[in-house]
């Protein structure tokens, strides 16, 4: 008994992971253009690092809110870990503010981009934040930085 406990413990965060996993595209520097820069709809792409303890922490606000975001937005996942994805973070300077945090590419020019620094966020102003952000363009990368206490006010 104490065998089939284990595996129900660890088979059950893989269930709701992978709930969330299949709307959620794996993107890293081998794929990126093909799949954000070249898509004609806002893309939405988390960058995280699995020995983060704060993107453990926002992983739980993550899968809550990939059904909604799935419904407006393309998703996607950087894993830093990886070495395609770090080089890809690195490309992009996506890691200036720190991670957990969400990029959000609107125009289809890689370089143009917002980033959202979404650490302690909840998912109420993660989700009004993205709305927000995809309804202004950004200039060379530099786009609206936010804290966990500012708001995208526009």
């Amino acid at each position: 008994k104490p065998v089939l406990f284990a595996i129900l413990l660890i088979s059950v965060p893989l269930i709701v992971i992978s709930g969330a996993s299949d709307k959620v595209a794996d993107i890293h520097s081998n794929n990126f253009g093909d799949t954000v820069v070249k898509n004609p709809e806002v893309y939405v792409v988390k960058l995280f690092s699995s020995m983060c303890g704060s993107c453990q922490d926002f992983q739980p606000t993550w899968n809550t809110l990939v059904p909604e975001l799935s419904k407006k937005y393309k998703l996607g996942q950087v894993n830093i870990d990886k070495s395609e994805g770090m080089s890809l973070a690195n490309k992009l300077n996506g890691l200036r503010e720190g991670i957990p945090a969400l990029m959000i590419f609107n125009d289809q020019v890689a370089e143009n981009y917002q980033i959202l620094f979404v650490d302690g966020m909840s998912k109420e102003e993660v989700s009004s934040s993205i709305d927000k952000l995809t309804n202004n363009n950004s200039v060379n990368g530099e786009g609206l930085k936010l804290k966990k206490d500012q708001k995208a006010d526009m």
